[in-house]
């Protein structure tokens, strides 16, 4: 916060500067992690040889598995599916001390979807039945190729090549069924939105 470089400029307050640590040259190294909300894991180590190396973790939600039966019945819907899942990893080749090229990936979604059933009748014997379906899907995934080459002792060459992609996605579904006098008509509807921003960079 504050103070912060000519380099990020246009920034009102504050700049988070989030870099992707290369993987281990000496050996392989991972874990494990179980939460409630999600399963996380993680793995790092050299590739053949110890000048190329690899960093990889990632991440999967299992809320959907037991949202249902905690709050299905309070809030009045017959189905939630709450889930996201997350995939970050790193390729490092070290040329020599000076010289190193790297690629990086990222990629993550989010998704939630909503399903409530009403039933109703008029008090003349007529049934009326809506079904809704409700979706929002979206995420995010990012790929940084760079080349570092220091030249001499005061000039450094630095390339990047890289895509940022975002996608936001929804779906609604309503269907609507009434019966009346053994009569039985339906009327359905659909509504899809979808928004996607690419940013490509050199």
């Amino acid at each position: 916060t504050n103070g912060f470089p000519a380099r990020y400029g246009g920034r009102l307050s504050s700049v988070m500067n989030v870099r992707l640590k290369d993987g281990n040259q000496s050996g392989y190294n991972g874990s494990v992690k179980l939460s409630l909300p999600a399963i996380k894991g993680h793995i790092e180590g050299p590739l053949f040889t110890d000048r190329t190396t690899f960093n990889l973790a990632g991440r999967v939600s299992f809320i959907d598995e037991y949202i249902n039966p905690l709050i299905g019945d309070i809030i009045n819907y017959e189905n939630i599916d709450l889930n996201y899942h997350d995939i970050v990893g790193k390729l490092t080749h070290r040329f020599s001390n000076a010289k190193k090229l790297s690629l990086s990936y990222y990629t993550g979604r989010d998704y939630i979807g909503l399903r409530r059933l009403n039933n109703s009748t008029d008090g003349e014997g007529s049934r009326f039945t809506t079904d809704s379906n409700n979706a929002v899907q979206w995420g995010s995934t990012v790929w940084n190729l760079k080349y570092t080459d220091i030249l001499t002792d005061n000039l450094q060459l630095t390339a990047n090549l890289g895509g940022i992609t975002y996608e936001n996605n929804s779906r609604a579904d309503f269907l609507v069924t009434s019966v009346t006098e053994n009569l039985e008509t339906s009327q359905e509807l659909e509504l899809i939105a979808s928004s996607r921003i690419e940013d490509q960079m050199f």
